[in-house]
């Protein structure tokens, strides 16, 4: 009975041995097989006991921004803008490229006495009236005395009150040796509120329109007067060619070009001063070219001038001539 008893024990003691000692034992092992896992892979508190993938890219850092590339006709303006610089503001410009629609404006919005550069406009309203029938060129006006008028021209040296012209004649005298005579008799006829609500349907400022032989300009208005009297010289019009003649004919130009210059000029040494002169230059690719000061046309003020226009000549030449413009604006347009 007593070995019984024993060989009971001794199983119960086996039993409990299977049921508790070896699972630990398991355990630790496989506890000690992760652990070796763990060190193997360096894991770390981050990786919260995920997988360490068999391959670790290298950390990928951004890159620098890139500064944006300067706008091509910024980069135009900037070259213009430091040649004028050396006038110490004395003289304002307004420059376009008439067919690419380029423009430069230096001191643009400054307001001058216009002198009897404002006589281009009032021509081209009155060709422009020709052309829709409102005006005939040929209809005969007189010379009065209330007609009478200081200045440049040749009538007052020439004519007695009560000479007759054509409209006509009396346009080519306006525009050509900027006669006053000739612009006071054109405007007693067809007189002011039509050519201010002209010059406003073209995006002028009407303001500027005083009594025609005192008026007020700027460059930027000087150069969209030039910019309609190029699109009436294009538009083949039954006097465009007229139109044109009379300022190719300008007597005073102060603009100059190794091409056809077609302007008009004023100058005046009263009402703060004036010396201007708004062009179409018809090179290759034609452009304006208007340039207004206080100054008063001396030999040193032309040298200033003559600078001017050449730069703006070699300026439209490098960059539309020649098509480096295009060139500039497809280069940074494939870059976007």
């Amino acid at each position: 009975m007593k070995r019984i008893w024993v060989v009971a024990v001794a199983f119960i003691g086996v039993t409990l041995v299977a049921l508790f000692v070896t699972p630990r034992a398991l355990g630790l092992a496989e506890l000690e097989d992760f652990t070796l896992h763990i060190q193997t892979y360096n894991y770390n508190a981050d990786d919260y006991y995920t997988h360490k993938p068999d391959y670790i890219p290298e950390p990928q850092h951004e890159p620098e921004p890139k500064p944006p590339e300067p706008e091509p006709e910024l980069c135009i303006k900037e070259e213009a803008y430091a040649f004028m610089e050396q006038f110490n503001g004395e003289i304002a410009v307004f420059f376009e490229n008439l067919e690419s629609g380029f423009t430069f404006s230096y001191q643009g919005d400054r307001v001058f006495f216009g002198a009897s550069a404002t006589k281009a406009p009032f021509a081209l309203y009155i060709y422009l009236k020709a052309e829709e029938g409102r005006t005939n060129l040929n209809t005969i006006m007189h010379f009065t005395e209330g007609d009478y008028w200081q200045g440049s021209g040749i009538i007052r040296h020439r004519y007695e009150y009560g000479q007759y012209f054509t409209q006509r004649r009396l346009l080519h005298l306006m525009l050509v040796p900027s006669d006053n005579i000739a612009t006071r008799i054109l405007r007693r006829h067809h007189g002011l509120a039509g050519y201010r609500e002209f010059i406003e349907s073209i995006g002028g400022d009407a303001h500027f329109v005083q009594n025609l032989t005192y008026s007020y300009l700027s460059a930027n208005e000087a150069g969209l007067i030039m910019r309609e009297s190029f699109n009436y010289i294009q538009s083949n019009g039954r006097y465009s060619d007229e139109f044109l003649q009379n300022l190719l004919a300008n007597r005073y130009p102060f603009v100059i070009s190794d091409y056809p210059v077609a302007s008009k000029s004023g100058w005046a040494a009263n009402f703060g001063g004036a010396w201007h002169d708004m062009a179409i230059v018809l090179a290759p690719s034609p452009y304006t070219l208007s340039l207004l000061s206080p100054l008063a046309g001396t030999p040193n003020d032309r040298v200033k001038y003559d600078a001017i226009s050449m730069f703006f000549q070699d300026f439209n030449y490098r960059h539309f001539i020649n098509n480096s413009y295009n060139e500039i604006i497809e280069r940074a347009s494939s870059n976007y």
